[in-house]
C-alpha cells in the first residue's frame, strides 16, 4: 500500500530552510546608492551538478509539465511496441534458407532490443506514482534521457526491419543497416547518466526511504543496464 503524498507545507520545509535558520546578511550600497538585488537560490538559474529535484521549492509546481511528459512516454511506448510487433512478423515471414543462421542472430538482437522496452515500461508504470513527479519534470535528466532512448530505438528498430525485409528477400544491405544502427545509437545520452541518478538520489533525500523510492532506484539501474547492452550488441557485426 502506498503512503499518501506528504502536504506541501512540509515538503517546502524539507527543502528550503526555515525562516528562523536562516542569518541576516547585512548589503552595503555601492557608490551609486543602489543596493544589489539578488535572486532567491529557488530562482536562480540551475548551475552546473546541481541537481533537478533540490532546485523545485514546491514538488506540486512539477505537476503539470510531468504529467504531460509521461503522457508522452505512454504514447511513445505505444508505437515503439507496435514497431517491435510488425518487425517481429517480418521476421516471422522470412523463408530464404541460406540466411538461417543471420536471421537467428537477428532474433537475439531484438531480444535484446524487447528488453530495453520492457525497462522502459517499468519507468512508465512508475512513473504514475504523484511522489516520483519530480524526476518526470518536462526539463528532466531523466526524462531528457529516456526521450534519446525512445528515439534510438524507434531509428533501431525500422532499420532492424527493414533488414529483415531484406533477408526475406534475399538481398539485404548490411552497409545500410549498419549506418543506419551507428546514426541511431547517437540519441542514447550516455552523458545524462550520472545527472540521473543525482535527481533520483536527491528524491529519497527530499521525500524519504521507502519501497517507491527504491524501486525507482532499481528501475533506472535496470534501464542503464539494458540500454548499454542493447548498444553493444546493435554495434556488433552479424555473423
Amino acid at each position: 500500500m502506498l503512503r499518501a503524498n506528504r502536504p506541501v507545507t512540509a515538503l517546502r520545509s524539507l527543502m528550503m530552510p526555515a525562516a528562523n535558520d536562516v542569518e541576516p546578511v547585512t548589503v552595503r550600497a555601492p557608490v551609486s546608492g543602489r543596493a544589489p538585488v539578488e535572486a532567491p537560490i529557488t530562482d536562480r538559474e540551475p548551475r552546473a551538478h546541481d541537481s533537478h529535484v533540490r532546485l523545485r521549492s514546491v514538488a506540486a509546481e512539477a505537476a503539470p509539465e510531468a504529467r504531460a511528459a509521461i503522457d508522452q512516454m505512454g504514447d511513445e511506448q505505444l508505437a515503439l511496441t507496435t514497431a517491435m510487433i510488425c518487425l517481429d512478423q517480418q521476421l516471422d515471414a522470412a523463408t530464404d534458407p541460406r540466411a538461417a543462421t543471420t536471421l537467428a542472430d537477428l532474433k537475439d538482437r531484438i531480444a535484446d532490443v524487447h528488453e530495453l522496452r520492457e525497462a522502459l515500461a517499468s519507468i512508465y508504470v512508475l512513473a504514475s506514482d504523484r511522489a516520483l513527479e519530480p524526476v518526470f519534470a518536462a526539463d528532466a535528466p531523466l526524462v531528457d534521457y529516456i526521450r534519446g532512448v525512445y528515439a534510438w530505438a524507434h531509428a533501431a528498430v525500422r532499420a532492424l526491419t527493414d533488414l529483415a525485409y531484406g533477408l526475406r528477400q534475399g538481398n539485404p544491405d548490411w552497409a545500410l543497416a549498419r549506418y543506419r544502427l551507428g546514426e541511431a545509437r547517437h540519441f542514447h545520452l550516455e552523458a545524462l547518466q550520472s545527472e540521473v541518478r543525482n535527481d533520483v538520489c536527491a528524491l529519497r533525500l527530499v521525500a524519504g526511504e521507502d519501497d517507491r523510492m527504491q524501486e525507482l532506484y532499481e528501475r533506472v539501474e535496470e534501464l542503464f543496464a539494458c540500454a548499454m547492452w542493447a548498444e553493444m550488441r546493435l554495434d556488433a557485426r552479424f555473423e
